[in-house]
């Protein structure tokens, strides 16, 4: 339970480790900051797959570090990236910047997960190819079927859309894709 002022960074790893087989629920009316260190700010390391993340509320400011997303993966090598838990935001106000190559929710370099946006305002930026709220650069190298799912079922989400591979988003919830 978010209270207060909180900040997080992570020295050799991700300010909040969300290993594979773990959840995390954020909520509350405090603020995070986090940051990643060779990892996202909120979810994996570089080359492992991560647990369930869920935001229910609170203030989120996060950031992930090269090939990373600010939330959800860390990056890959040249081969395949993390496999991302599942990403819910329900509530709250969050601002996630990947690294270069990262998404700012969702995947680091060649990664995937699954995203789902119920609520709160949510603004992603990506880097270097990367979406501000999706997939990282590389993803649409994933073999078959490893792509991400992404919906999104709030207005109030902003953030550049890219190397979206089988994506439903929910009609009427935001522009078509460029």
């Amino acid at each position: 339970n978010l209270s207060a002022v909180n900040t997080l960074a992570g020295t050799s790893g991700p300010g909040i480790h969300v290993a594979e087989g773990a959840a995390l629920i954020l909520d509350g009316t405090g603020s995070l900051t986090v940051s990643g260190t060779k990892a996202a700010g909120i979810g994996g390391k570089h080359n492992e797959n991560n647990g369930t993340i869920t935001i229910n509320g609170g203030t989120i400011n996060a950031t992930g570090s090269q090939f990373c997303a600010g939330i959800g993966t860390g990056g890959g090598n040249n081969n395949i990236g993390g496999r991302g838990g599942k990403i819910t935001i329900n509530g709250g106000t969050i601002v996630a910047q990947g690294g270069i190559d990262g998404a700012g929710v969702g995947t680091g370099f060649r990664g995937n997960c699954v995203i789902e946006i119920n609520g709160g305002s949510v603004n992603g930026t990506g880097r270097e190819n990367s979406a501000g709220i999706g997939a990282g650069e590389g993803a649409q190298h994933q073999p078959s079927g490893l792509q991400e799912d992404i919906h999104v079922r709030d207005p109030h989400t902003s953030g550049r859309a890219g190397w979206r591979i089988n994506c439903p988003w929910t009609p009427g919830t935001r522009p078509d894709p460029p």
